[in-house]
């Protein structure tokens, strides 16, 4: 479920027996003062602010591409990843582990 709250105009995707509620979470939230440090700080940008990017994808030798297939059809299956059209990509990168297995990661660079 994705939520955009931008100044007043609150967009909701989501399940329309959820929305209700939402909104109302959304309205009645009251950030609290805290002595807690926090050291992670957020900057949300709204959407035409953000630019996207997109990797150019790797080449993989046709035994780790069937790695990354089976990896990726099991992700989907067990709801881990799921299928996009997001103007933002990274590459994946195969990893080999000590006992010769696999391991497949995304490249954050």
């Amino acid at each position: 479920m994705v939520y955009n709250v931008s100044e007043n105009k609150v967009e909701i995707n989501s399940p329309q027996q959820f929305q209700s509620l939402i909104r109302s979470i959304i309205k009645d939230y009251k950030p609290t003062e805290s002595n807690v440090e926090c050291p992670v700080f957020l900057k949300i940008l709204p959407d035409g602010q953000i630019t996207p990017f997109r990797q150019q994808t790797s080449r993989h030798p046709p035994v780790e591409c069937d790695a990354i297939k089976e990896q990726v059809d099991e992700w989907l299956e067990n709801g881990v990843v799921r299928k996009s059209t997001s103007n933002f990509a990274s590459r994946v990168v195969i990893v080999k582990k000590k006992d010769s297995t696999v391991q497949i990661v995304q490249s954050l660079r």
